[in-house]
């Protein structure tokens, strides 16, 4: 698409959405619970511990007054693509790639894994996923294609 036009919504009410991204220390919840429209975590939270990750959040949010509701809940995600690479796996963090298998913080598998994956982030309370997609090729964006595909269930 050559003649695509850009056409801001303008301003929104209250401003622009705040997302902060961190780890969930006092300080941080208190912030979060305070100002953020959305949160981020990254990596080594697997679907099973969502919910009990997000208690010291949704705790922080009722103590203030806050439907929990009211907060998207984003995750930066690893996935490892079985493709050919034109360089070698990426690491997270100064982490091996072996240890960020053995943690569980990188999706693997095949394209019905990975959905099934993605759908339990969903269900546990994820909003969005920010993908971290290795290969970071066009042979990765067409391989995590067959992830979104309408044959594994998206609609």
């Amino acid at each position: 698409m050559r003649e695509a036009e850009l056409r801001p919504r303008g301003p929104r009410p209250g401003g622009p959405p705040i997302l902060i991204g961190s780890q969930l220390g006092p300080r941080m919840l208190d912030l979060t619970a305070r100002y953020a429209d959305s949160w981020n975590t990254f990596f080594d939270l697997k679907p099973e511990d969502v919910v009990s990750a997000m208690a010291p959040l949704d705790a922080a949010l009722a103590a203030i007054g806050r439907d929990p509701a009211t907060l998207g809940r984003t995750l930066l995600l690893s996935i490892d693509l079985d493709l050919p690479r034109q360089h070698p796996p990426s690491t997270a963090y100064g982490r091996s790639r072996e240890q960020e298998h053995a943690d569980g913080a990188v999706l693997t598998g095949d394209a019905a894994h990975i959905t099934a994956q993605l759908r339990a982030y969903a269900q546990a309370g994820i909003d969005h996923i920010v993908v971290f997609l290795d290969p970071d090729t066009v042979a990765g964006l067409a391989g995590f294609g067959e992830v979104l595909s309408p044959r594994q269930g998206h609609h």
